[in-house]
């Protein structure tokens, strides 16, 4: 039996939909695979291990007492694969697991090297997987809401951005804060048009996800209150032919079920943990080991404040992290920037970071778009360009000052907006004339071409601007040496056939160059190596004029694997 014509074209044929999503599919399938052969060839990095047995105790333990001091949303999602592959020691029984003290409990985690290297490499395919959901989402959202064209020129920077791609493929707290982020900043956009509840609903998903992805959310969720509170004033989009009282009315219903949402959000990831304990029990409660806080409420401003019987609706672990972020970027960490070893941090220090690492051509883009903007004198532009800019601008402005300069990954979070912006910016000089046209395919090309060229190696990448990789490396180098080249050195040890001994404070190192089939000699700080052997550490020991190395410090090394292992002859 035929159905006649007319019942067929009823039922639509799929082919439109899929054309129209051809660029995204060639998109996001290059994206999967450059992600995936770079995790290939990453050793685990310097705090992997950390997060990874914080999700996996998420899962397994009794309590969320390893949660600290990052939220655990993100921790949650990437580690159920590894929860479900576990079948060790419970994770309450690890040393260290009843002071909450996560590096002994990773390091118990680890004990099992092989188990935990392939839990650790299936938590880091789940984050492949958000990156990929991200590109998509954003597709989708740009397609429907600015048309194909400015769809495919955004989803291409977002997916060819070597700064996103060097931590869309690791078990961090980076990549998730940053979906969130983005998300949070499209929902939003649709909450300032529609009346609609439905996306109030996604703006308040948001929300509770930025405060429990990772603690810069919270400041992030403050940031983006000044869109709503413009709009309310200005009685414009949502908040139209509404009377200024109704305006007041409507947002401030918007922003308590926003904090009500918030708080739900962070007790339940915490799972209720040690929540509503009054000031009193807070100042008793047994502080996890960390160097920075060592009494919660004497050191918290705000708790200090409060009557001794108020009861906290936050879970204990929650407010221990948001005490212990504020006091560690209050004291500083050690790094190099600017060549020079610093320990308080440097004014401007993400700016410039940004400025070094973004592709060539997304900042020429930015640059151009900026020529534009103020050419038109910022009339015509579309609310996404305002959102992102405001966002990028605001973010920027906060972190300014900041203390905890230890690579631009604590930046990534504004990263989505401004390849969003650079894609606004080649849309309109595609249709500006010829020549506009020409500048805008440069721009593009070179992003993809930069991407290439940094393959699979986009930790320690750097543009064009500063020289590349080696110019780069002389601006900055902690937040680049982050563990990741190991193979590096495993590769040539096997390759010269040469005695090498190593030297790094993190024993888990150790276990990757064994993993790796290499033979070294574990160095102790301080001693001597065998008359015979090479000597390796890292260039991030080096600039921070470890006491460990310094002997060998003064002089030049030899070799130079990957700009951030350093070989020295015996």
């Amino acid at each position: 039996m035929t159905l006649p014509a007319s019942r067929l074209r009823a039922f639509g044929s799929p082919w439109p939909a899929i054309r129209s999503r051809l660029g995204l599919i060639a998109i996001a399938l290059a994206m999967v695979a450059t992600l995936a052969s770079a995790e290939g060839v990453t050793s685990p990095t310097t705090d992997e291990h950390l997060h990874l047995v914080r999700g996996v105790a998420w899962w397994l333990a009794p309590d969320t007492r390893l949660s600290w001091p990052h939220p655990p949303l993100g921790h949650i999602v990437a580690a159920a694969p590894a929860a479900l592959l576990y079948d060790g020691v419970p994770i309450e029984e690890f040393r260290g697991y009843d002071r909450a003290n996560m590096m002994a409990a990773a390091s118990a985690y680890f004990k099992t090297f092989e188990e935990a290297r392939f839990h650790l490499r299936t938590a880091r395919w789940v984050m492949i997987a958000l990156a990929l959901l991200l590109a998509v989402y954003l597709y989708e959202w740009m397609r429907r809401r600015y048309g194909l064209q400015l769809a495919l020129m955004a989803t291409l920077l977002y997916a060819a951005d070597p700064v996103l791609l060097a931590h869309a493929g690791l078990m961090t707290t980076d990549f998730p804060i940053t979906f969130v982020t983005l998300f949070s900043l499209l929902q939003l956009h649709d909450y300032l048009l529609s009346r609609s509840w439905w996306p109030l609903m996604g703006f308040l998903l948001a929300v509770g996800g930025l405060v429990t992805a990772k603690l810069t959310g919270v400041l992030i969720a403050l940031l983006l209150l000044l869109p709503a509170i413009s709009f309310a004033i200005a009685g414009c989009g949502r908040f139209a032919d509404l009377t200024p009282r109704l305006r007041a009315l409507v947002l401030g219903r918007d922003v308590i079920l926003a904090m009500m949402v918030a708080c739900l959000s962070i007790n339940a990831v915490y799972r209720f943990d040690d929540t509503g304990l009054t000031v009193a029990e807070i100042s008793e409660h047994q502080a996890p080991p960390g160097r920075y806080v060592k009494n919660l409420n004497e050191e918290s401003l705000l708790l200090r404040t409060f009557p001794k019987g108020l009861p906290v609706p936050l879970p204990y672990t929650y407010l221990y992290s948001l005490e212990f972020v504020r006091a560690h970027n209050e004291k500083g960490h050690p790094s190099y920037f600017r060549g020079r070893e610093r320990s308080s941090g440097t004014r401007g220090y993400f700016p410039m970071m940004l400025a070094a690492k973004l592709p060539t051509g997304m900042i020429l883009l930015l640059i151009a778009g900026l020529v534009v903007a103020f050419r038109r004198r910022f009339r015509g532009l579309s609310l996404d360009v305002w959102l992102h800019g405001y966002f990028a601008i605001a973010f920027l402005a906060l972190t300014f000052n900041a203390h905890l300069n230890i690579g631009v990954r604590h930046a990534l979070p504004v990263v989505p907006s401004l390849a969003i912006l650079a894609a606004h910016a080649a849309n309109a000089l595609w249709k500006a004339g010829r020549a506009q046209r020409l500048l805008a395919i440069a721009c593009l090309v070179s992003v993809v071409a930069g991407t290439l060229l940094a393959h699979p190696r986009y930790i320690g990448d750097f543009n064009w601007f500063v020289g590349g990789r080696s110019g780069g490396h002389r601006l900055s180098v902690i937040g680049e040496d982050w563990g990741q080249d190991m193979n590096e050195l495993a590769r040539w040890q096997k390759r010269e056939q040469v005695p090498v001994s190593y030297y790094h404070w993190q024993r888990l190192r150790y276990r990757e160059l064994e993993h790796l089939g290499a033979t070294v000699k574990p160095l102790r700080c301080r001693s001597k190596a065998p008359p015979d052997h090479w000597v390796a550490f890292h260039v991030s020991e080096k600039v921070r004029h470890n006491r460990c190395v310094r002997d060998y410090a003064e002089r030049e090394p030899d070799v130079v694997l990957n700009d951030h292992i350093l070989l020295y002859r015996p």
